[in-house]
């Protein structure tokens, strides 16, 4: 996240942790904050009375956003919902929320990234309705996990026909 926001030109405002818990609307009107990037629990510890008028962007991921906080805030600013594991560099979907849309509305996979949604124990399409898993797919995959060989043999697989590497999530 910091890498991106310098790539671009912008700044990345820090603050004191037990700040931005006590008081993240304050402390983003005192950094004159337009876009920020957290968790959707970090972003619930905000102050009701908060007036953030300078920010124009929230990008909410790490973990499931409630559908209130969605409800609430996609009619007011640019509400991305990102989706990723961190065996695959943390963001593989991003989709920009809309009023009403679901929270389990992951979005699109971005450049270099494949996510498809498998049977549990299968690599093959699941069907229209069928449940299965997320797997995703790309040169961000990693290697697995450090001394740990069942579990990396269970969840990093090669990909049929030279596809690379994917990473079974679980989820």
């Amino acid at each position: 996240d910091i890498f991106a926001t310098w790539a671009i030109g912008a700044q990345v405002a820090v603050a004191p942790r037990m700040l931005f818990f006590a008081n993240l609307g304050w402390v983003m009107n005192q950094l004159e904050v337009t876009h920020v990037t957290c968790t959707p629990s970090l972003w619930q510890s905000l102050e009701a009375e908060a007036s953030l008028e300078r920010l124009s962007t929230l990008c909410l991921g790490g973990e499931r956003s409630p559908q209130p906080l969605l409800d609430q805030w996609s009619g007011n600013l640019l509400v991305l919902n990102t989706y990723g594991t961190t065996e695959c560099t943390v963001w593989q979907t991003l989709r920009r929320m809309q009023p009403g849309d679901p929270a389990t509305r992951v979005g699109r996979a971005y450049p270099g990234n494949e996510v498809r949604v498998v049977p549990r124990g299968d690599i093959r399409p699941a069907e229209a309705g069928e449940l299965g898993e997320i797997l995703q797919g790309g040169v961000q995959v990693g290697l697995g996990y450090h001394n740990r060989p069942e579990l990396t043999r269970e969840r990093f697989i090669s990909l049929p026909r030279g596809e690379g590497r994917g990473y079974r999530t679980g989820d």
